[in-house]
């Protein structure tokens, strides 16, 4: 008779899942043995237990169901739906990867994220595709598909661990029912410690005015690449909202122009709903900047759509931008209106726009209307100094925009804001030239003068598109350096050490502070520091 039991046991738990075997032995055993001292009872008890058992199978299935992700490795490997997504993320540790299968998953409420995981859709080949020939995102087959009236579908806060970034890549987002408060992803970081990449992904807000992807808190290292963004009239697909309204921190701090200070967005595609078929822009923007944002777009097409930066009389304008290697297309049905396309709306802050281009190539267009403000030079308008301590520096022009190789029929002019006459000249306020100056003036605030200096633009590819290390040239040339000034061996090893797991940040001033401190800590004689200090006041870091 055990025997016989045992194999009822067994012919039973075939019917069931493999990880269940051992919950259901104990329990078939239980019940043969007390139906064997029992006797009479057998019957009553075989029925209580098959009921218990019963519950014990619910109860697990109920487990196993609120969690569906499987783990292999750093590897989460969701069912595509929201509260798995979560679950998954909550559970993950710096570096992860939290994966959504391909098909298409309606969420109705989102996701936060603070950690340095990514999030990664399945079935695409991430697009490598560079120099110009703006490709955009890559064929995708997950989508998420958002569906909720107000809200964020990831939100992400600080999300950096070492040298583990926030990464989101390979998905397509659709759905956006609300004009105002809707975004697909939001980031909020830090100006020293938090980086992010978004790539191969579309962001779609069909025919409705929309804003897509929000970011805050100036991070650093941070790039959007190989993007698709689409969106109705007057969409604003990306806003940089810098520091945050009414924060004039952003424009108090050192900018070094081509660093990884700015957020950058390069080989993605903008279009505005239907352009083809538009006779007016109607402000449809890329790119939105605002409260002491630096921004970069480069190598990218934008089809009836613009670049805003913001200096609106009362508020706290954009601060810095890169705009360069674009293309802009207009659409057919726009191309009869004189007025219908414009490419750049620069309102506050300074930098560089150089190497644009226009199709059809033959219309003459507004290519960088630099706006007055307000009826005296804002503090944050165009061209102005850096902002401090609630006044404008002197001079107040000492930052001005430059702008280089040009379409020739692309126009630029001045117009007046929303108050005041147009008080912004060219040779004063801003520059046009056929190639790039020789020398380049901006204001720094810590400094207190005014600099000439060359522009180099920032590593490209990013970074982070190539997984180069973004000082690694400087850093050789570093410590050659060491040999030649005559470091000893074990502590140029030191210092080695030291550049390789601090690699330079913005300010580079504070940087080299904790260098020297760190040399000087080693026993390195005061007289090699000062060697060094001399040697990298003529050769900056340089990504």
């Amino acid at each position: 008779m055990p025997f016989s039991g045992r194999q009822s046991s067994t012919r039973y738990i075939t019917s069931r899942s493999r990880s269940d075997t051992g919950n259901y032995i104990l329990l078939r055993h239980f019940q043969k043995a007390t139906a064997l001292r029992i006797g009479g009872l057998r019957i009553d008890l075989e029925r209580r237990m098959n009921t218990i058992s019963r519950l014990v199978f619910s109860l697990l299935a109920m487990v196993s169901s609120a969690v569906a992700y499987t783990v292999v490795g750093s590897t989460y490997t969701t069912d595509g739906s929201q509260a798995d997504v979560q679950a998954a993320i909550n559970a993950a540790s710096s570096g992860a990867t939290v994966v959504l299968p391909s098909g298409t998953f309606t969420w109705s409420t989102g996701i936060t994220c603070s950690k340095s995981v990514t999030i990664s859709g399945s079935g695409y080949t991430p697009n490598t595709t560079s120099g110009g020939t703006y490709p955009g995102a890559p064929g995708l087959s997950t989508t998420v598909n958002f569906t909720t009236s107000s809200g964020t579908a990831i939100a992400v806060t600080s999300a950096t661990t070492g040298t583990n970034i926030f990464r989101l890549s390979g998905i397509d987002f659709t759905g956006l029912v609300n004009t105002n408060g809707d975004l697909y992803l939001s980031f909020s970081g830090s100006v020293s410690t938090d980086a992010f990449r978004v790539d191969d992904c579309t962001f779609d807000g069909g025919s409705i005015q929309a804003v897509m992807l929000g970011i805050s808190g100036n991070p650093v290292g941070c790039v959007i690449d190989h993007c698709s963004f689409g969106g109705g009239p007057a969409s604003e697909m990306i806003h940089n909202f810098g520091m945050g309204s009414g924060n004039t921190a952003g424009w108090k701090d050192n900018v070094t122009p081509g660093s990884n200070q700015l957020v950058y967005v390069e080989d993605c595609v903008f279009q505005m709903y239907n352009w083809n078929s538009q006779t007016y822009q109607t402000g449809t923007s890329a790119l939105q900047g605002y409260y002491g944002s630096r921004t970069c777009v480069r190598y990218s097409t934008l089809f009836m759509s613009q670049i805003d930066q913001h200096g609106t009389p009362g508020m706290v304008g954009a601060r810095w931008f890169e705009f360069y290697d674009l293309m802009f297309v207009e659409g057919a049905a726009s191309v009869s209106n004189a007025s219908g396309m414009n490419c750049f709306a620069l309102r506050g802050g300074s930098g560089f726009v150089f190497n644009i281009s226009l199709t059809p190539s033959n219309m003459y267009r507004a290519g960088s209307v630099v706006y007055s403000d307000d009826s005296s030079p804002c503090p944050f308008g165009p061209g102005n100094g850096i902002f401090l301590s609630g006044s404008a520096q002197v001079p107040d022009d000492a930052s001005p925009v430059y702008l280089w190789g040009l379409s020739s029929y692309l126009g630029v002019g001045t117009q007046a804001g929303l108050s005041g006459p147009n008080d912004i000249a060219v040779n004063r306020n801003f520059y046009v030239s056929s190639s790039q100056p020789t020398n380049i003036t901006i204001y720094q605030a810590a400094t207190g003068a005014v600099t000439n200096y060359s522009y180099t633009p920032y590593a490209y590819p990013h970074p982070l598109v190539t997984g180069a290390a973004p000082y690694a040239a400087w850093e050789t040339s570093l410590f050659s350096e060491l040999v030649t000034i005559g470091i000893n061996a074990s502590n140029r090893a030191s210092i080695q050490s030291w550049v390789t797991a601090n690699a330079p940040t913005v300010p580079y001033s504070t940087w080299e502070s904790a260098l020297d401190a760190y040399m000087t800590s080693i026993t390195v004689s005061a007289h090699h520091v000062n060697q060094v200090n001399a040697w990298m006041g003529v050769n900056p870091p340089t990504p």
